[in-house]
């Protein structure tokens, strides 16, 4: 919001009840989100999303973040993505939320150096970080989607962009490690977030009758058990 905040606040929240009335009036079985703040405001104490939710909260059925942790990918930069903490903004968020409403990641991504070969070490960090990013987000009840940003090259910043794909067309590791994962265990249920032990870290959910478990461990050198 610029200096005008005060009003631009306003304004946003009579928007909002106006919209989700007159939506429900026509739809009344739609969800509607709102308060889609972005990185900064997400990954703190969520005050203002708190005090936008005391206005909003009877008009809407869940929050649709923008949940960057951010993180940028390339030789030389080690910036890691505080992917477990990403997990407990999104539990925090239904602490004043209320569990019977819902979450939706509506933009998630990473900024990537876009000169990289497609095979390049640092890209297939990216593509462990997304992975284990959707799936514990998937851990957290009612979070109802997870929608990447963005598919090509666009919203460069210097030598960076946030693209599951190259502007040549090649895709990046990380596309098909979304891809991927997203197939494997959609429908899936249940999720729970487990630490077998003090270095291994896993996701495990249900799908009818079967059980879905995905390990991993940040350690760079192999773990035994």
């Amino acid at each position: 919001l610029s200096r005008t905040r005060f009003m631009e606040e306003k304004h946003y929240i009579e928007c909002v009840k106006i919209f989700s009335q007159e939506l429900k009036k026509q739809y009344p079985n739609h969800t509607v989100g709102a308060i889609g703040v972005a990185g900064p405001e997400f990954r703190s104490k969520q005050l203002y999303v708190q005090k936008l939710w005391k206005e909003l909260g009877p008009y809407l059925d869940g929050i649709y973040y923008d949940a960057y942790t951010f993180g940028r990918f390339a030789e030389g930069y080690d910036l890691p993505c505080d992917e477990l903490n990403f997990r407990q903004h999104l539990l925090h968020t239904f602490t004043f939320m209320g569990k019977d409403k819902k979450l939706s990641v509506e933009e998630k991504g990473y900024t990537v150096d876009y000169s990289l070969p497609v095979d390049h070490p640092v890209l297939c960090k990216n593509a462990h970080i997304l992975t284990r990013s959707l799936l514990l987000a998937k851990t957290v009840p009612n979070v109802i989607r997870y929608a990447y940003f963005l598919r090509g090259d666009g919203a460069k910043e210097g030598k960076f962009n946030y693209g599951l794909i190259h502007g040549n067309g090649n895709p990046r590791p990380m596309a098909a490690a979304f891809a991927a994962t997203a197939d494997f265990f959609a429908n899936t249920e249940n999720g729970k977030l487990l630490k077998p032990s003090d270095k291994i870290y896993a996701c495990v959910f249900r799908r009818g009758k079967q059980s879905l478990l995905a390990l991993w461990t940040l350690e760079k050198n192999v773990v035994n058990t």
